[in-house]
């Protein structure tokens, strides 16, 4: 399905109005929108943490990818399975945002947990079954990971800049595309 989706939504360059991307990036459409956005993802940069991942971004004149919903969160699969990613359920991705810090406890936290996109910034169909964690300590989970693109391809909160292997991710940066007057 995801292969199928892929081949819909990755536009050749010449099709679209002259719409390029930097090199080492790939133009997809997102549907119902018909937007396009570039995007860079290589797998041989590896895993880094999210303060990596956005300096990253920012080097390549982009920023971490960041999502509207659904269909431009399956368009960006299709790319990244089709790509090499890693098939594998912990495999993810950092996505832009970051949680704001509420106190565990508070009338806040409650708040958060019933209406999740208010305090993301992303739509609650993208969440994990029991995400966001209510983790509240030292390693608070305030940065956003897309998990296992080529499967359940969720949103997960997770740890933003830590050593250990859960701290971990993949990068994939939109980068603006330019177009041939």
């Amino acid at each position: 399905m995801i292969a199928i989706l892929f081949s819909l939504f990755v536009i050749s360059a010449n099709a679209q109005g002259g719409a390029k991307c930097p090199e080492g990036s790939q133009l997809i459409m997102i549907p119902r929108t018909g937007e396009f956005e570039c995007i860079l993802f290589d797998p041989q940069q590896g895993k880094m943490t999210q303060s990596t991942a956005e300096e990253f971004c920012q080097q390549n004149n982009g920023k971490l990818f960041s999502t509207s919903g659904q269909e431009q969160v399956d368009a960006v699969a299709g790319y990244l399975c089709w790509s090499g990613f890693p098939k594998d359920s912990k495999a993810g991705y950092w996505i832009d945002g970051k949680r704001v810090p509420i106190e565990y406890g508070s009338r806040d936290f409650e708040i958060r947990r019933t209406k999740r996109e208010r305090f993301y910034m992303i739509s609650s169909e993208l969440w994990a079954d029991g995400q966001p964690g209510d983790k509240s300590d030292d390693r608070d989970e305030q940065c956003l990971v897309m998990r296992d693109p080529c499967g359940a391809n969720d949103v997960h909160d997770y740890v933003c800049d830590s050593d250990e292997p859960f701290g971990q991710h993949y990068v994939v940066c939109s980068i603006p595309s330019s177009f041939d007057s």
